[in-house]
């Protein structure tokens, strides 16, 4: 953060602003720290809109002779950019997501757009957009890079909605494996016995009625984990 900090500062921008940027951003995401990860990804979009160059002055002037106008990691950080405004676009309490996402959406070319992780956010945010929640898990175990970590923000919010939307369409029950299936906690490779019990103390805190190894959904009154 200290060298970071130095960089704005001293208006020191090249390659080594972006590396440093880009570092603190990963270290910021793999601890949580969205302020921190925020103030990072501010300043790179403004650091990407110039031309790459490992040589550079205060006074924001290239001494390369042949400056490169692609960054390396671009495309990685749009990804998390995107993702970080499917997260807030699910607080209710926070307006601005989607017309930054929309504002993200109508700046990417045609090649971003079919960039790994830039079209996984996207799916992602589809999925988001739509209640998703099948395809929202199964996109959570394909994540590339860091995204990881700015989608486990959203698994709680997708768990409960596909929680309600199961509890309403499948009566008068349905199988506890499936439906712990479907929210993400175990996977037709893994069904880890404590990740099952684990989802199931999710679902009784969530109101679910749980008889043996069935969900007994018409009994169920769904809110909010207890």
């Amino acid at each position: 953060k200290a060298v970071r900090q130095d960089c704005t500062v001293q208006r020191i921008q090249g390659d080594f602003a972006v590396d440093v940027y880009e570092t603190h951003a990963r270290i910021a995401l793999q601890e949580g720290d969205l302020n921190e990860y925020n103030q990072c990804q501010t300043q790179l979009k403004e650091l990407y809109k110039y031309p790459r160059c490992t040589d550079s002055h205060t006074d924001n002037t290239c001494t390369s002779k042949n400056p490169s106008s692609g960054w390396e990691n671009q495309e990685e950080f749009i990804a998390y950019r995107l993702l970080y405004y499917v997260f807030l676009s699910t607080n209710e309490k926070y307006s601005g997501g989607s017309s930054d996402m929309f504002h993200i959406m109508l700046t990417l070319t045609s090649n971003q757009r079919e960039h790994p992780a830039i079209r996984h956010a996207l799916l992602v945010r589809e999925a988001v957009t739509f209640s998703d929640y099948f395809r929202f898990f199964r996109l959570v175990k394909h994540c590339p890079n860091l995204g990881i970590f700015l989608m486990d923000l959203l698994v709680p919010t997708m768990r409960m909605r596909g929680l309600r939307r199961i509890a309403k369409a499948f009566r008068p029950s349905l199988e506890l494996d499936v439906c712990l299936q479907q929210l993400g906690f175990t996977s037709d490779e893994d069904s880890n016995d404590n990740r099952m019990e684990q989802g199931k103390e999710w679902l009784k805190a969530c109101g679910a009625v749980v008889d043996g190894t069935n969900f007994l959904t018409k009994d169920s009154e769904i809110h909010e984990p207890d």
